[in-house]
Formats: structure tokens, C-alpha cells, sequence
């Protein structure tokens, strides 16, 4: 037997449709009944008719328009709809969010679902309600229509550390109000005021995310053979603005057939070297000591009376007696930058590595293109391109305003007072319209999100 499917009419047996409005909509009528009002002399119920719209809604709507105009851009609609099942402990909840990310925990929509599946189920022991369903799937939708009504969101960490953000904040501002004097005064000159720091360099930056139609099942992406093989990077900076000579160190043996034959084709502008695993360790540091360090102060002496002084973190190969002797023997003072606090107090982490890193993954990917429409194959480059990347990147960047406000960290400034810096100039502020932090915006657009300098942490662990 054939079924009979009936089909409501629009509006139901009254004929009349309900229209939705949005704030933005609500707002924007209003404005124009004002408009009427104003330059046709329409009373509100005149110029609801010339607009078609009931003169009800436009008197409701002036009533509410203070909410309209607070929730403008955070919702489309002022109401605050029906009573969800984590409303019962909504001040819990929140409140166990609030604490743990206080003390720097990262938290996530699961851990939120176990959280109020936890706290339900002791409210059901004592006669209280529970989750309507207890599928895992039914209550991370609960989870998630209750965070975004109290405008959680996931974002991307901009510091890491062992320690929660009070105690790290605390511990960054006492030792920057420790260390900040001995790095002023006549003694004292930018170009002799230095920061070394390591940060890796990688021979692959795929991306996991692509461009590709909507609605794709499977998104293919292709990599090279060489998708993990890494360099390190020793960069230094002055806080003038300038770099000295970059250390580039590879993979291998330190007097084997590449330190031999390959680096001599490579860029004359820096420094390389070979280590076991690509890292910086003591004989790296002695040797950049030998061949940037001590060539820097021959070419540029210092003035009579000027003592250079270099930052340098707790990096174990950074702290060795060997090494903190070689560099007190050519007259230059450490100063020690606490672990954990190099995300706010170390200017290369600051604000030289990521911008750095986003160039020469810029160069990487304009490298690969060409190969591809050249071969039609992903291939690693060769140890000479990395080494020409980053001397091309370590050159172009220096003198750049970035480079001087690495060391003027908002709360962490090592020269908070204007003529400090630079021989009492003015100081140069990088604005949004820079085009460095244009290329950096756009790069994090490209990558989907943020990409902050924390691969030294990741080293500083496997240092331990």
C-alpha cells in the first residue's frame, strides 16, 4: 500500500512565516529606522512599514540593543537558549578549567568530558541528574556547545615549561631585575653586549596542511626521503642590531670526509663544524669561541673601558669550566639566563629564531617548487643549500629593527629607558605594517596557526 506523505505549507495554517534576524541584522535596522526618523520625519511605526518590519519588534529591539551591541561579534543571537545538562555545574566546571590552566596545564575537550562525567556521576549518587546519554560522542557534543558558550577555544601554547607560568614569570623578573644593571652603565656598549643561542635547522618543513577541494576523503602529501634530518644553528646577536658569524654544525665526524672536503665549497660567511648527532657540545663551543668570538673582538676592539658581556642560557656545553674559561680569558663577563626563562628573557628566543626559522623555511619552499617543476620529484637539499639559506637569511635580517627589539620584550626590556640603546637614538618599533611581521603573519597563516621558537626546550631535555 502506497504511502500518503503530507507537506506542511509555509507558515503552517496561519500562512505566516517567522523570519530570523541576527544581532548584526537588528542592529543594522535600527540604524535605518533612526536614518528615517531623522531625514524623512517617520514616526517608528512609519518607518517599521517602509522597512517591513512589525513596529513591536523595532521597540523590543531599542529596549535591547545595549546587549545587541555587547554581544556583536561573539554570537548571533542574544538569547541564551535552553538549559544545557552541564548548566547544574557550570561553576564547578569552570572553575576546574580556571585552575589548571592558572598553573599551565593544558586542557582539552576530553579531559573536560571526564571531568563533568566525574562530577555528574557523584551528584546522580545523591539524587542529582546525570548525562541524558552516556556514549562518549552524546556528551563531547554537551562538552562542546557548553565551552563555546563560555568562549573556550583551543589555542596554540606561545611558552612552554616545566614550571607553572606564575612561577616562571616570577623567576624571569627576578633575575631580570638582577642581571638588567650590569648590562648598563659607561662600561657598556651595544655592539659588545651579545646573546648566543642554538636552534635547529631542518632539511624538510612539509606542511600538514594543504590546499585541496572540499569534501576530499584523502589529502596526499608528498615528502622527501630526508624528512627528519636536522642542523644545528648557533646564531649570535648584538644588541645593536648586528650578527657575528653564524655556526652551522651537520651530522657526522669531526675531522670525516665532509669537515674535509665538502665545507670548503660551502658559504665563506659562516662557520662548520661536525658532531655525532648534529648538536652543539663542548669542542663546538670551544671552536666557536676560537673562530667567531675571538676574531669578532680582533677585527671590532673595544673601546678603552668598554667590557663585553654575553647572555647565555643553562645549556650544560654553555656552562662547562673549559668554555666559561675561554671566554673569560679574552676579557668578556656571562651572564646566565635561568633554565625556563628563555622564552621571555633571551632576545634570540625572543624575537630572532622564529622570524629566522620562517626565512629559511621561506627559501626551502621556493627551492622545492622549482625542483618539482624541474624533475617532478621531492628531494632533500644538499648540506651547501642549507648553508647557503642561512647565511642568505643571517645577513638580510641584520640592522633590521626586529633584530634591536628582540632585546625590548614587553615587561622583560633590557634597556627600559630610551638612549640606552643604540647611543641614545630613538628606538625603532616594528608596527604590524613591518614587512617582517607581514611575512611572519602570513607564514602562520599558510601553516594554520602559531608556530612559537620551542624546539630549544625540546633540546634542552634531551641535553639532561
Amino acid at each position: 500500500m502506497p504511502r500518503t506523505i503530507l507537506t506542511r505549507p509555509p507558515g503552517g495554517a496561519s500562512g505566516k512565516v517567522r523570519k530570523r534576524y541576527a544581532v548584526r541584522q537588528k542592529l543594522q535596522l535600527l540604524e535605518e529606522c533612526s536614518r528615517l526618523q531623522r531625514s524623512a520625519k517617520h514616526s517608528v511605526r512609519s518607518a517599521a512599514a517602509a522597512m517591513g518590519v512589525s513596529h513591536v519588534l523595532l521597540v523590543k529591539w531599542y529596549q535591547d540593543r545595549p546587549r545587541f551591541e555587547a554581544s556583536l561579534g561573539k554570537s548571533k543571537s542574544i538569547c541564551d537558549g535552553p538549559t544545557g545538562q552541564l548548566d547544574c555545574i557550570k561553576e564547578e566546571l569552570l572553575q576546574w578549567i580556571f585552575s589548571r590552566r592558572e598553573q599551565g596545564i593544558a586542557v582539552t575537550m576530553s579531559h573536560v568530558v571526564y571531568k563533568a562525567t566525574s562530577i555528574l556521576s557523584h551528584l546522580q549518587e545523591d539524587g542529582g541528574g546525570g548525562f541524558k546519554d552516556n556514549g562518549f560522542t552524546a556528551r563531547l557534543s554537551a562538552v562542546t556547545r557548553f565551552l563555546a558558550k563560555f568562549d573556550f577555544v583551543y589555542r596554540t601554547k606561545t611558552n612552554e615549561a616545566t614550571k607553572s607560568p606564575a612561577e616562571v614569570y616570577e623567576e624571569a623578573s627576578a633575575f631580570m631585575a638582577r642581571a638588567r644593571p650590569s648590562l648598563r652603565g659607561p662600561h657598556r656598549d651595544p655592539r659588545w653586549i651579545w646573546n648566543m643561542d642554538q636552534t635547529p635547522v631542518y632539511f624538510s618543513y612539509h606542511r600538514s596542511k594543504t590546499l585541496a577541494k572540499r569534501g576530499i576523503k584523502t589529502v596526499h602529501v608528498r615528502k622527501s626521503t630526508s624528512d627528519t634530518r636536522r642542523a644545528t644553528c648557533a646564531l649570535t646577536c648584538t644588541a645593536a642590531g648586528e650578527f657575528l658569524r653564524p655556526m652551522l654544525i651537520y651530522k657526522g665526524k669531526a675531522t670525516g670526509k665532509i669537515a674535509k672536503t665538502e665545507f670548503v665549497r660551502h658559504d665563506p660567511t659562516s662557520i662548520y663544524a661536525c658532531q655525532a648527532a648534529a648538536w652543539m657540545d663542548e669542542t663546538c663551543m670551544l671552536r666557536w669561541i676560537d673562530e667567531v668570538l675571538k676574531p669578532y673582538l680582533v677585527v671590532n676592539r673595544p673601546p678603552p673601558g668598554i667590557v663585553p658581556v654575553i647572555l647565555l642560557d643553562a645549556y650544560r656545553c654553555h656552562m662547562m669550566g673549559s668554555v666559561t674559561d675561554a671566554i673569560a680569558d679574552l676579557g668578556i663577563e656571562i651572564v646566565s639566563i635561568p633554565g625556563g626563562c628563555t622564552g621571555l628573557c633571551q632576545p634570540l628566543d625572543v624575537g630572532i629564531n622564529k622570524p629566522f626559522k620562517a626565512r629559511v623555511r621561506a627559501l626551502w619552499e621556493e627551492w622545492m617548487i622549482d625542483e618539482i617543476d624541474r624533475t617532478g620529484m621531492v628531494y632533500a637539499p644538499t648540506r651547501e643549500d642549507i648553508s647557503s639559506w642561512v647565511a642568505q637569511v643571517v645577513w638580510g635580517m641584520e640592522g633590521k629593527p626586529l633584530m634591536r627589539n628582540a632585546w625590548r620584550k614587553t615587561g622583560y626590556d633590557w634597556f627600559p629607558e630610551e638612549g640606552d640603546l643604540a647611543g641614545g637614538g630613538e628606538v625603532e618599533v616594528v608596527t604590524d605594517d613591518d614587512d617582517d611581521n607581514v611575512e611572519d603573519i602570513l607564514d602562520d597563516i599558510l601553516r594554520g596557526g602559531d608556530e612559537s621558537d620551542e624546539d630549544d626546550d625540546g633540546e634542552e631535555g634531551m641535553r639532561m
